[in-house]
């Protein structure tokens, strides 16, 4: 049966800290962030990462160990992980099934929810998620109801599945929404009741993605679609465990102020392998210039919403995290800078381990500092710090606004973006003295 509780330690609002209690009686605090392997580093490579940087939780994915594993890496991988008790959530690989029915292969890929089970229980998940079908781009009204549908007979099957086996298990249902009217999401919430026999206190959101992402068949305000989702989602579902699928980076600031409780990260080794690292509340930063001309570290950035500039490379030799901590000093010189600059570029193993160390443990420690936040109840402040000088700083005001309605009142997607858009060209004109 399923054998999963969320238990809120602190609420502030739409916002809470709290602890998932998995079948297996281990407790994780949430909020959390869930770490994604790599399908291209070695073991070793990842393992002394994910040490390094103390993460708490990672993710992998059944689709990826029947059928791209070949060598089993990643399965050993998992092995040392779990040794060193680090939770982990197994995906069902609905999302790569989906690209492969697109490309025309899915043939080639038998996954069902009993085989999903069966990898999940045969290395010991803390938790899995059901097979689901997400939605691509361009999706019909009738196309998104198609796969809803088969998301949910797929969850009777699991929780069939599970029953006749006779087993405890931490399960992840998971509805699909992207409907600014609130009828996807409202059909979905009535399915998960009538399945599991109760509200839902936990659950998964996907088909996110095309939302956030500037993508051919997205609709028009996506952003704010996406945070109109979440918060509705929330208010319907006060004290429920809300998981979001595909949301990293930037815009999981903006997530967890809108109320959810978990999301992955799967662009760590991107950006690691790319030369990029991260600094809180800055964007993406190369150690140099480079040929493409995109943002590198400077010592007077001159940023939006700041009167002051800010020396991007102070804050980085200031960063006492694994991989930095060798090159900590509190008062530097030029000769310190240059000295861990040369360490942190390259596209060789060593220094592309050292960008990953940071820029995981920056996610990581970003975490717990949001916990702390919500307990000292000033995590919209914290928000705000981290976004001030990103194109997403905006958006804030806008889930303030949602947060003060009713559910009757966020019925009316429409009215509520027009309220935003004139509450944007209002701050604007007393910004610029118009």
């Amino acid at each position: 049966m399923q054998k999963f509780q969320f238990r809120t330690t602190n609420r502030r609002g739409i916002n809470q800290k709290g602890k998932l209690i998995f079948h297996n009686d281990k407790e994780l605090e949430t909020p959390t962030c869930w770490f994604g392997l790599s399908v291209i580093e070695p073991k070793e490579f990842q393992l002394e990462v994910f040490k390094k940087a103390h993460i708490e939780a990672f993710l992998s994915n059944a689709y990826d160990l029947y059928y791209t594993d070949k060598k089993k890496e990643r399965q050993k991988l998992i092995g040392e992980l779990q040794r060193l008790e680090i939770f982990h959530k197994m995906d069902s690989g609905g999302f790569q099934l989906m690209k492969a029915e697109i490309s025309g292969n899915a043939h080639k890929f038998h996954l069902n929810p009993a085989l999903v089970l069966d990898k999940q229980l045969e290395i010991q998940c803390e938790c899995g998620v059901q097979l689901d079908f997400p939605f691509g781009p361009n999706l019909n009204k009738k196309q998104k109801f198609v796969r809803l549908n088969k998301t949910f007979e797929n969850l009777r099957e699991l929780i069939t599945n599970i029953e006749s086996k006779g087993i405890d298990f931490s399960f992840l249902p998971v509805i699909h929404t992207t409907s600014n009217n609130l009828e996807l999401l409202e059909y979905s919430l009535e399915q998960l009741e009538t399945i599991l026999g109760k509200k839902p206190d936990i659950l998964g959101v996907g088909s996110l993605v095309p939302l956030v992402k500037r993508m051919k068949g997205t609709v028009k305000n996506s952003i704010e679609n996406f945070l109109y989702t979440l918060i509705s989602l929330r208010r319907k579902l006060p004290g429920a465990f809300i998981h979001a699928f595909g949301i990293g980076g930037t815009m999981a600031y903006l997530a967890i102020l809108a109320g959810i409780d978990s999301y992955d990260s799967n662009g760590w080794i991107q950006k690691s392998a790319y030369g990029v690292i991260q600094l809180p509340g800055i964007s993406d930063r190369f150690l140099r210039k480079e040929d493409h001309n995109r943002p590198y570290l400077i010592k007077n950035r001159k940023q939006r919403n700041c009167k002051e500039p800010i020396n991007e490379i102070d804050i980085f030799m200031r960063c006492n995290c694994e991989a930095c901590i060798p090159f900590f000093k509190e008062f530097w010189h030029d000769k310190d800078w240059k000295l861990k600059q040369k360490a942190f570029i390259g596209r060789e193993q060593k220094p592309k381990k050292l960008r990953a160390i940071h820029n995981v443990s920056l996610y990581q420690s970003e975490i717990l500092r949001i916990r702390e936040e919500i307990i000292n109840n000033n995590l919209l402040e914290f928000i705000k710090s981290r976004l001030k000088f990103s194109i997403y700083y905006k958006y804030i005001n806008f889930i303030e606004a949602l947060k003060e309605k009713d559910l009757d009142d966020l019925n009316d997607f429409q009215k509520l973006l027009d309220i935003k858009n004139h509450n944007f060209k209002y701050n604007w004109r007393k910004l610029h003295g118009s």
